[in-house]
């Protein structure tokens, strides 16, 4: 199944891996809050914040570590990469948000999130 929306997406990932309880016995309820914060005030009209603040280098530390560990893991070959995320990042992505909603949350962090943070990541390493 092609997917062309994170919507439908964070669902196939959900329905066909177990990424939902492999990031429940990862993330706290406060570790997901004050990511929230810092996804939400990285992002600004004049663009993506630079260089990346410490919290979300440890984000993406993290969830880097996760799609390697999740990638080593026949269960998550049902993945589905989308927006330019390969198919264990797009997995992560998907866990978050469901873990945001399981959570009373907007889910609101999306694979546009990730790759920006990614790239800056990158970018000032």
């Amino acid at each position: 199944m092609t997917s062309n929306n994170i919507s439908t997406v964070t669902q196939e990932c959900v329905d066909r891996t177990p990424i939902v309880s492999f990031l429940r016995k990862r993330v706290t309820f406060e570790q997901l809050e004050g990511w929230e914060s810092l996804w939400r005030g990285f992002v600004n009209r004049e663009g993506y914040a630079r260089p990346l603040p410490k919290g979300l280098k440890v984000f993406f530390e993290l969830a880097s570590a996760w799609a390697h560990e999740i990638s080593n893991s026949q269960q998550f070959d049902g993945a589905v990469a989308f927006g330019g995320l390969n198919k264990y990042e797009t997995c992560i992505v998907s866990g978050i948000r469901a873990l945001q909603e399981e959570h009373g949350m907007r889910p609101n962090f999306n694979h546009v999130k990730f790759k920006s943070i990614r790239k800056t990541y990158h970018d000032f390493s």
